[in-house]
């Protein structure tokens, strides 16, 4: 199950936006190291700076793949992704809680204080965990909706 293998490799070291784009990396042909390094910088909510969660990121930029447009001759395709981006945010805003990081995790990691009260809570385990999880199984949902009749 992807979800679960986001799961092992957050808590292998890479961050919640890696863990969440590496899971797809096959199944869109691209190299694992390339999603990794261009999501690097968007853990802890863009770079530390607990905005937008990683994990949500990670899963906008997988949406891109599937729904965005690479080509001015494409620009037609922004506005339904950006409707999809904006479906998915408030799907995982009710998943969890909140969309920025501070705010589901309630604390500032900026600080020796967030630092001590984001371990004491284990709160890697129980929010990041299960946002990477719940990102992966929210873009599934996403990515294969059901047929329309």
């Amino acid at each position: 199950m992807k979800s679960s293998d986001a799961a092992q490799l957050f808590r292998s070291g890479f961050n919640c936006s890696q863990s969440v784009v590496s899971v797809f990396a096959d199944e869109y042909g691209i190299d694992k190291h390339v999603l990794r390094l261009l999501s690097s910088g968007f853990g802890g909510g863009m770079g530390g700076m607990q905005n937008v969660c990683g994990a949500a990121s990670g899963a906008f930029m997988i949406l891109g793949l599937k729904y965005g447009y690479g080509e001015e001759s494409e620009s037609y395709k922004k506005p339904q992704l950006y409707k999809i981006i904006q479906d998915f945010s408030r799907e995982f805003s009710a998943q969890n809680g909140h969309l920025r990081c501070y705010d589901l995790l309630g604390c500032d990691l900026n600080t020796e204080d967030g630092k001590e009260f984001f371990k004491k809570n284990e709160l890697r385990e129980r929010v990041c965990v299960e946002c990477v999880k719940n990102s992966v199984e929210l873009l599934e949902k996403f990515l294969n909706p059901p047929e329309k009749f």
